[in-house]
């Protein structure tokens, strides 16, 4: 084997490692930011193909950057007063969802021209870790024990439901819950907590199949079902995904006390860079049973608040109906004495 073949070969050696790399690896050029390679790893995570992105940079991933505020970070490095640079961002898929990530940058010499090797490393599990140290025993019981007291009260259903909403999104750390109650065939929205402007000014109109596979799936189930990839997981609708910009997402259901769905509870991340655990998942299951007592609960206290008014409706009724046959005995009593 000549020197050139070995060479060869150890080249392609490298790149075959590089690509089957389980982190996101991206090479550019220094003087158009152009990509000259990206990994299988990446190319899956971002939806593009190769060619895609040999026409991108890295600013087209980074929406927190431009050219210039990007070029002037790593500086350090094209100047040689840096060797590695590591550091925090968002990248951006082609499908237009988002993740954080952690990007380590150096500078590579082993071409005529000068490149950029990032290695990046998915950082959704590592701010997860960070949102579950804060389910802290203490802030679990004063939530726990703020929901109790508030189911509790007597505020008006609406008031209270809404009241959950808001503790559950402080409990978990999420961005918004929704609860939607079966009515007419449909699930359909009742009260939510943490939703953009523009999409709770439509929250009431909201509503949702039956036949619905995710809600179907938790309901049939009676467990919580996580949608951690709402674009590419089969129970998902990708255009409403997409549309409720819906990062993670729980589904669990709300059950009345013969176990009939009632309605089901959702916890969102949307707006922020974060994913539902197993741990978040189980602790609105067991929000979502306190919710199906409570509207049951409500349910028959309706029920029996208007039978209530029927009854005392009836016996007024047959009160007057005794006066009446008393006077109209009185007045005939009266008028025998008269007319004799």
């Amino acid at each position: 084997m000549t020197e050139h073949t070995q060479t060869v070969a150890e080249n392609r050696k490298l790149r075959e490692i590089l690509e089957r790399s389980i982190n996101e690896i991206y090479v550019f050029r220094e003087h158009d930011l152009k990509f000259t390679f990206v990994n299988e790893c990446a190319l899956n995570n971002l939806g593009y193909t190769s060619e895609e992105c040999r026409e991108l940079t890295p600013v087209d991933l980074k929406p927190e950057f431009t050219e210039a505020t990007f070029r002037n970070l790593f500086a350090p490095l094209a100047e040689g007063t840096e060797n590695l640079l590591i550091f925090n961002t968002t990248h951006r898929r082609k499908n237009g969802t988002h993740y954080p990530v952690e990007v380590h940058l150096q500078k590579s010499t082993a071409s005529d021209e000068t490149e950029f090797v990032a290695v990046i490393y998915d950082a959704t599990q590592m701010i997860n870790a960070r949102a579950q140290s804060r389910l802290t025993f203490e802030n679990v019981a004063q939530c726990l024990l703020e929901i109790g007291r508030e189911l509790n009260s007597r505020q008006p259903l609406d008031a209270r439901m809404t009241k959950v909403c808001e503790v559950t999104v402080r409990l978990l750390s999420c961005d918004r819950c929704s609860i939607f109650l079966l009515d007419d065939g449909y699930y359909r929205a009742k009260w939510n907590f943490g939703n953009p402007p523009d999409i709770q000014e439509r929250f009431p109109e909201f509503k949702v199949s039956t036949e619905d596979p995710l809600v179907t799936k938790a309901v049939q189930a009676k467990h919580y079902v996580l949608v951690n990839d709402p674009i590419r997981d089969s129970l998902m609708n990708t255009e409403s995904a997409i549309a409720a910009r819906i990062r993670s997402l729980c589904v669990v259901p709300i059950l009345g006390l013969g176990e009939d769905a009632l309605g089901f509870m959702t916890a969102e991340f949307n707006e922020r860079d974060g994913a539902i655990s197993g741990t978040m998942a189980s602790i609105a299951l067991g929000l979502a049973d306190l919710v199906g007592r409570t509207i049951t609960e409500e349910h028959t206290y309706v029920e029996r608040a208007e039978l209530a008014a029927q009854l005392e409706q009836v016996n007024k009724l047959d009160a007057l109906g005794r006066l009446a046959g008393g006077v109209a005995h009185d007045l005939n009593n009266l008028l025998q004495v008269i007319f004799g």
